[in-house]
């Protein structure tokens, strides 16, 4: 059964990551990492959406790559992302250096 309330919600939220990026665009004012971590959020939401559209069921994970995989298993045509499936390390690197930096406080 497809999930249209799970799926509004995540393109709505990806929405505002995407609304976010959009006053990133000084990278003297925003780190790359920042400005990654929120194209990674808008990639992982967005496929979120269409994989509760289509009624394919996820766990938790923010890996797109694996998100792009749960899709195509399911016969979507995933290909129109390219390498936005890079966008994975951007999160992580920016997840490891925000604990780091939360650490040193």
């Amino acid at each position: 059964m497809r999930d249209l309330e799970t799926a509004t919600i995540m393109l709505h939220s990806a929405g505002r990551d995407l609304h976010a990026l959009g006053n990133m665009m000084s990278p003297e004012a925003f780190p790359v990492e920042v400005f990654g971590f929120h194209a990674q959020q808008v990639v992982e939401k967005s496929l979120k959406a269409w994989l509760s559209l289509k009624a394919i069921q996820y766990k938790k994970t923010h890996n797109i790559r694996h998100l792009t995989a749960l899709l195509e298993q399911a016969g979507e045509d995933a290909t129109v992302l390219g390498g936005l499936r890079t966008l994975t390390v951007l999160r992580c690197n920016f997840a490891t250096m925000h604990s780091i930096w939360q650490m040193n406080i």
